[in-house]
């Protein structure tokens, strides 16, 4: 696990940023665009960190911590999204309440910064 960092984003292009400011960070990164991809990436990956977003298109990323719940996961989990921080602080509160090792909230658009900062 270590400095391993999986990241989710539909966004193509943010994502590809993330991996990015990971990888020059030290992290060895993987990036998925899809909530399928994750859960396959998060099998065969084995992450230490993880980024999703709360708004991805084949499933939402409630539904994701959800999974990661129920796969008793220990990584270190963070959200990147645009929602309203009502939304997020939400999200948080439920992250926490199901067992997850919740380390902080990407409010988008972030600055490499603020990204490396949550780690």
């Amino acid at each position: 696990m270590g400095r391993r960092l999986l990241i989710v984003d539909d966004n193509q292009d943010f994502c590809d940023l993330m991996y990015l400011i990971a990888e020059e960070a030290g992290f060895e990164a993987q990036a998925v665009y899809s909530a399928a991809a994750f859960r396959d990436a998060y099998t065969s990956f084995v992450p230490g960190y993880i980024v999703l977003d709360l708004a991805i298109p084949d499933e939402d990323g409630l539904e994701l911590m959800r999974f990661l719940s129920e796969s008793k996961c220990t990584a270190k989990i963070a959200i990147a999204s645009s929602q309203p921080d009502t939304i997020l602080r939400q999200a948080e509160v439920f992250a926490r309440a199901i067992g997850l090792d919740f380390m902080g909230v990407l409010k988008k658009p972030f600055t490499q910064a603020e990204f490396l900062a949550v780690f």
